[in-house]
C-alpha cells in the first residue's frame, strides 16, 4: 500500500515537472520566434518612438554590463528582458543615435555599441606643453588622462593629469552623461566609443579574426593614418576609407560625409600590446624595452579628436553610389 502512494506521489511530481519544462520550452520557443521576427524588422516611422517604462541610460548600462561592450541585434534580443512584447525595438533603436551607433545591413540592425555623443575627454586639458591646463571655466569635456581612458601605458608618478572620474569637475559631468552607475572601466568603455578605432588584428595581424562582415573597426593602415605610409603601402594594408567594410563602419558613426582629414583625426589607433598600468620608478624603463621594434606613434596610439561642442556631422547617406571594392 504504501509502495502504491510512493509510486503515486512520484508520478504526480514527475507529471508536474514534464509540465513546467514543457511550458519553458513553449516560452523559450516563442521568444526565438519574436527574436527572429525583430532581427528582421526594419524601423519603421519617423516620429519619436518612446516606451513608457524604458529609459536610453537603462538600456545603455544592461548592454555594457551584460556585453562589456556592443553586442549583435540578435545577442541583445535574446537576452534583454526589459521591452513590453509590444515594442518595436528597433524602430526604437533608430531613435537613439546619440548613444547608441546602429550598424546595418539591408536597413536591417545588425549590431549596436553604446556611447554618448556628448561625452568627451578635454584636449586642453591633455596638451602637451602645458599638462592639465585648461582655460575654459564651464569645460564640458573630462579633465581626465587620456591614456587612462584608453587602458594603455601612462606612469601614474610622472603624470599630473587625473586618473580618476571622481574629482570635483569629473563627477558632475559622469552624471549629466548618464554614466554614474557604471563602474570605471565600464565608463572608459562608452568613452572609447565615440570614434572608430581601427582593427586591431588587420593592422598588425594582416588578417582580422572577425571578418568584414562582423568587425566594427576600420580596416586601415595605421601608419597611414600618422601619415608614415604612402601608396602602394609598404605594410599590404588598405588606405580606402571608402570601400565596403569602411563605409559600412563610418555610417554607424554617421561620419561617412565628413571631410577625409577630419576622419583621419578622429580615427584611433590601438597599441600592438598595452602593457599594464606600473606606478614604480623603472615603469618608463620596462615600457621602452617592450617598443623597440615598435613604431612609436601607432603604438602610444592616436590622441582623442579636438572635439567641437558646436559640431554638428552631416546627415548620413543612404546609398553607396560610389562603393570600391571592399577588402578584408
Amino acid at each position: 500500500m504504501v509502495e502504491c502512494i510512493f509510486c503515486f506521489l512520484f508520478a504526480e511530481i514527475q507529471t508536474a515537472d514534464d509540465e513546467k519544462e514543457s511550458k519553458q520550452k513553449n516560452q523559450h520557443r516563442k521568444k526565438n520566434k519574436n527574436v527572429l521576427n525583430a532581427v528582421a524588422q526594419k524601423p519603421s516611422g519617423m516620429d519619436t518612438y518612446n516606451i513608457e517604462g524604458v529609459s536610453a541610460n537603462e538600456i545603455l548600462k544592461f548592454v555594457v554590463t551584460t556585453f562589456e561592450n556592443g553586442c549583435t541585434f540578435e545577442d541583445f534580443l535574446l537576452q534583454c528582458n526589459l521591452f513590453p512584447s509590444s515594442a518595436d525595438i528597433p524602430r526604437w533603436f533608430e531613435k537613439l543615435m546619440m548613444q547608441f551607433h546602429i550598424f546595418k545591413n539591408n536597413e536591417k540592425i545588425e549590431y549596436i555599441l553604446p556611447y554618448v555623443k556628448t561625452a568627451g575627454v578635454c584636449s586642453s586639458y591633455n596638451n602637451r606643453q602645458n599638462p592639465g591646463e585648461c582655460n575654459n571655466v564651464n569645460c564640458r569635456f573630462l579633465h581626465v588622462c587620456r591614456r587612462f581612458v584608453r587602458n594603455i601605458y601612462c606612469n601614474f608618478k610622472g603624470c599630473k593629469l587625473a586618473h580618476d572620474f571622481t574629482n570635483q569637475h569629473n563627477s558632475p559631468l559622469i552624471e549629466r552623461f548618464g554614466l554614474e552607475n557604471l563602474r570605471e572601466n565600464q565608463i572608459k568603455t562608452v568613452l572609447n566609443n565615440q570614434f572608430p578605432s581601427i582593427c586591431r588584428d588587420y593592422n598588425f595581424n594582416e588578417r582580422c579574426k572577425v571578418g568584414t562582415k562582423k568587425c566594427v573597426n576600420l580596416h586601415l593602415c595605421g601608419s597611414y593614418k600618422f601619415g608614415k605610409c604612402e601608396k602602394p603601402c609598404k605594410y599590404k594594408r588598405t588606405h580606402k576609407l571608402n570601400n565596403n567594410h569602411n563605409k559600412w563602419v563610418l555610417r554607424a558613426f554617421q561620419m561617412n560625409s565628413w571631410p577625409h582629414d577630419k576622419i583621419l583625426k578622429s580615427i584611433y589607433v590601438p597599441p600592438k600590446r598595452a602593457p599594464r598600468y606600473s606606478n614604480n620608478d623603472e615603469g618608463d624603463l620596462d615600457h621602452n624595452k617592450n617598443i623597440d621594434d615598435d613604431d612609436d606613434d601607432v603604438y602610444k596610439s592616436s590622441d582623442f579628436i579636438d572635439l567641437d561642442e558646436n559640431f554638428v556631422p552631416p546627415k548620413a547617406e543612404s546609398s553607396d553610389s560610389s562603393s570600391d571594392e571592399d577588402e578584408s
